[in-house]
């Protein structure tokens, strides 16, 4: 049955209870009158002998009206009723079908987070791609040194067999350990860039240790040049390292600080050269790093140790600065870069309880800040033990 925009079930037992109240509200007054007018009073069923009824017996409004009254109470509950089942229907309906959009959008953010970690190693890998041509360049001239000691020793060692005098074997010993020396000394160059490919490579947790924090930046640094100077043709820049020696070590994941830096040349390096392409030759591309310590201003305090990368390069809009931090930001054309080098770089400085600020002024100049804290052997100490609690 439908009443306007309801619908009832009239066969449910709500709307049969209701029903009957109604029917009884209704009828019991009627049969009621009808008793004491016909059979009781003999009186004509007509108006004048209900109201005579009615007069003479004041019970009979009690008893028209109560069950009239109880018949709509019954009728309005019914109503009530099958409305608050019917609710309640809905809501289940409604209850399956978020069930339903709940799985789907934790399905949908499994299929983030999974997307996201695989950016994650793209950029990882887009970086260790730029790295390349910097550490063939790198690796170049160690393995040109080791070739040409290891000719010349070749051919000292052809005189040294057809030599006749002492002194003439003495001077070519003389030469041929000097030449072993020199093959030693540039092996363990070729190795120390190979060793330091495989830092940026790895992708298992690296553990905090005490480590030179100019020895982090002067080896990013020396990847970074060469790996743009490799990578981008015509790429000239005035690159001035300038580096405290005061500054003592620190408690860091060596990896993770030289990725860092790493990236912030990386981005110094294109920005000068998105602009010299637009200024021509008469611009003069500079990009510096530096390394200072501030000074602890109690006694409680140790100090910080200060990473700054300044350029000259494009610098950054006012209107997207406060965003370059975001994941997956970046101004860099498509196919470039995936904006996740400064969201890494930003975390990795975060967890190890420092920051990286940036100030900038369009087409002038770009300074990122690092400072990062130094602790004591009793501090590292207290925060390894920390690690494995948390671990």
């Amino acid at each position: 049955m439908k009443i306007g925009t309801y619908t009832f079930n009239c066969g449910s037992s709500t709307c049969k209870y209701a029903l009957f109240g109604i029917a009884f509200g209704f009828c019991f007054p009627l049969i009621a009158l009808t008793f004491d007018t016909l059979i009781h009073l003999h009186l004509p069923l007509n108006l004048e002998s209900i109201r005579f009824v009615h007069r003479e017996n004041p019970l009979h409004y009690i008893i028209d009206s109560a069950p009239l009254f109880l018949g709509i109470a019954f009728g309005v509950a019914g109503y009530y009723q099958f409305r608050a089942e019917s609710l309640n229907r809905s809501l289940q309906r409604q209850a399956t079908v978020l069930e339903y959009a709940n799985q789907k959008l934790r399905k949908t953010l499994d299929d983030f987070h999974n997307a996201q970690s695989l950016l994650v190693k793209s950029e990882k890998l887009a970086s260790l791609g730029q790295l390349t041509a910097g550490i063939a360049h790198e690796l170049r001239n160690p393995l040109n040194f080791i070739n040409n000691f290891s000719e010349s020793s070749n051919e000292l060692l052809d005189e040294l067999l057809s030599t006749s005098t002492e002194e003439e074997r003495t001077e070519i010993i003389e030469i041929l350990r000097g030449n072993f020396s020199k093959i030693h000394l540039h092996g363990t160059r070729a190795n120390t860039i190979l060793q330091s490919m495989m830092l940026h490579a790895r992708s298992e947790k690296a553990e905090k240790r005490w480590s030179d924090i100019n020895e982090i930046s002067r080896d990013a640094a020396d990847i970074a040049f060469h790996g743009m100077s490799s990578s981008m043709i015509g790429f000239s820049c005035d690159f001035q390292k300038e580096m405290n020696r005061g500054i003592p070590k620190i408690y860091v994941i060596y990896e993770d600080i030289s990725r860092v830096v790493l990236n912030l040349l990386t981005n110094a390096f294109y920005a000068v050269n998105e602009r010299r392409k637009f200024e021509g030759d008469g611009y003069k591309a500079r990009v510096l790093l530096s390394s200072s310590l501030n000074g602890a201003s109690d006694k409680f305090q140790k100090g910080s140790v200060q990473i700054t990368v300044w350029d000259n390069g494009t610098g950054i809009p006012p209107h997207i600065k406060e965003h370059i931090f975001n994941p997956f930001f970046t101004t860099k054309p498509s196919g470039e870069g995936t904006g996740l080098g400064l969201s890494i770089s930003h975390d990795i400085i975060l967890v190890h309880g420092g920051t990286m600020t940036v100030e900038s002024v369009e087409n002038e100049f770009t300074e990122f800040r690092i400072t990062l804290p130094v602790i004591s052997n009793s501090d590292s100490e207290f925060a390894v033990e920390a690690d494995v609690e948390n671990g």
